[in-house]
């Protein structure tokens, strides 16, 4: 497949055009600084291009757009947001560079950076921030991510050429996490206008890196914006190749053909750290390991049945064993570093328990229809596989079938001839209400199991327009304990976020939400 080239390209007809545009915005300057960028990531540079084999190809490089983990990694490198977490979750200013709240918690004013400019030459203004909620707010659009804001933003204004003026509809103690999500990356108006018109989206940010080509299954290359407004980046660019194989990944960091290489299996990990140009390390994520019930195919409707199900799997000895320890058996439906985590997950591994509830019920006369992705999750098939083995030794027939990753997700959506999908997520904000909503709130996209609790829907509004922390933690640990009594899924494992890079490999920041931070990479010099 033909490269395609979203940023502004050195090719004849292409500089022509973007000129044209430029020169009647009076950004001929920026123009020329962003083509001369990309032009010279052609040569050959002193340190070279950083290269990172991922697990899984990216989906979607319009952030506003795209779910999946292998794009919010990308687009967190090519977008800049309003504010940011650091890897510790503090808040911190980003392109907004301060802001203030009303008494009554329902307006932000937000003054945004001057003299930052997107990787196309246009400057960032509050109009091109308006321009952004817009596209989310407005009914018209069906974008993956408008959720993060809809249900809470009434009004988005320009107050002048720098502050931008959020009004919530009710108070939402989430708020400015919520504007640290990856997915509320600030695009630029040009993008959207060219979506808005049906001609391609174009991935232009403000982020450190630009992006110069995606192939598809092949590579993503992102080469460095020189006009970034924190100065530009230490390294040329970098490039993505997914490698969904844990074995090539391994051998790639191995061999020095790649750079950094995430994620690593742990039986991969227990290997490379033998290897003295290789580091390799793990720290605990907030992703959630489960396999959903399809509540719309009995006997999965039965709570008792699901119940059953859970206390047939050992979810303790599938973060031993399989995962090398590398991985915590859940305790609740939130993962232990979540802020909000409560341990009220009271189905521990009982098979005896689970042949006198499938007793009870009449036991299940069908074979259950396991899907599973193959190579997005560490060890999701020997996990799936395990599943099937802990359900015959109970007596239920299981048929296991494996997917690529944007094949599942398709499926998932289209099909209902699943009873349970393994399924991960991780909540990029670092807190319950996004650990929980996107897949237990009646109207999420990633309610999988089509799990309807009234009670449930009211705790989750309630709790994201509480201020009061303590107040939020209990209404958390009552949605915890109360989805954990319906088990509308299998609770599996948080496994740790894994990843390596070669010795000579510096500046990398690693985030408990699974965002590899490569924006202040560097390779250090031989014998630094």
């Amino acid at each position: 497949m033909r490269p395609l080239i979203v940023v502004v390209h050195t090719r004849a007809r292409t500089e022509v055009l973007a000129l044209i545009l430029l020169l009647a915005s009076g950004l001929f300057v920026a123009w020329r600084s962003t083509a001369h960028t990309l032009e010279r990531a052609r040569e050959p540079q002193r340190g070279g291009m950083i290269s990172v084999v991922i697990g899984a190809e990216p989906l979607r490089l319009d952030p506003h757009d795209a779910t999946d983990a292998p794009s919010a990694l990308i687009n967190f490198h090519l977008y800049d947001r309003l504010v940011e977490l650091t890897p510790g979750g503090a808040i911190v200013p980003g392109l907004a560079e301060s802001w203030t709240l009303s008494d009554d918690g329902k307006t932000y004013v937000f003054k945004l950076r001057e003299n930052v400019r997107f990787h196309d030459g246009l400057p960032l203004t509050a109009a091109a921030v308006v321009a952004n909620f817009e596209r989310l707010l407005s009914p018209e659009t069906a974008l993956a991510r408008a959720d993060l804001i809809r249900p809470y933003v009434q009004s988005v204004a320009a107050l002048d050429t720098y502050t931008v003026v959020i009004r919530l509809h009710q108070p939402v103690g989430s708020f400015l996490r919520l504007l640290a999500h990856e997915a509320l990356g600030i695009v630029s108006p040009l993008s959207i206008r060219a979506s808005q018109e049906n001609r391609s989206f174009r991935p232009v940010g403000t982020g450190p890196f630009a992006l110069y080509e995606w192939v598809p299954g092949d590579r993503v290359t992102l080469v460095a914006f020189q006009d970034h407004w924190r100065g530009a980046p230490r390294v040329p660019g970098l490039v993505f190749k997914p490698m969904p194989d844990g074995s090539s990944r391994a051998i790639a960091l191995e061999t020095g053909t790649a750079d950094v290489a995430y994620p690593l299996d742990p039986v991969h990990m227990i290997r490379l750290r033998a290897f003295p140009e290789v580091e390799v390390r793990h720290a605990p994520s907030q992703r959630v390991i489960y396999a959903a019930f399809n509540l719309g195919r009995p006997p999965l409707d039965d709570v008792e049945i699901r119940r059953a199900l859970n206390y047939a799997v050992d979810r303790d000895a599938i973060a031993r064993h399989l995962l090398f320890g590398l991985a915590r058996a859940l305790d609740s439906p939130v993962a232990p570093s979540t802020w909000g985590h409560s341990p009220v997950l009271e189905l521990p591994y009982d098979p005896q328990r689970a042949l006198a509830l499938l007793s009870e019920k009449g036991g299940i006369h069908r074979p259950l229809q396991l899907w599973s992705p193959s190579a997005r999750y560490v060890q999701d098939r020997a996990v799936a596989e395990a599943i099937a083995g802990y359900w015959r030794a109970v007596g239920i027939d299981v048929n296991i079938r494996l997917f690529e990753w944007g094949t599942y997700l398709s499926l998932l959506s289209t099909s209902d001839q699943w009873d349970v999908a393994v399924l991960g997520w991780v909540p990029a904000t670092g807190e319950a209400d996004m650990a929980l909503r996107p897949i237990y709130h009646s109207l999420a996209r990633g309610n999988h199991s089509g799990y309807r609790s009234a009670v449930i829907d009211r705790l989750l509004d309630q709790a994201v327009a509480t201020r009061d922390s303590r107040e939020r933690l209990e209404l958390y640990r009552q949605i915890q304990s109360q989805i954990a009594l319906d088990a509308p899924v299998l609770f599996l494992h948080s496994p740790d976020l894994t990843y390596g890079y070669r010795s000579d490999i510096a500046g990398i920041r690693v985030y408990s939400t699974e965002i590899i931070d490569l924006r202040a990479v560097y390779r250090r010099e031989r014998g630094g």
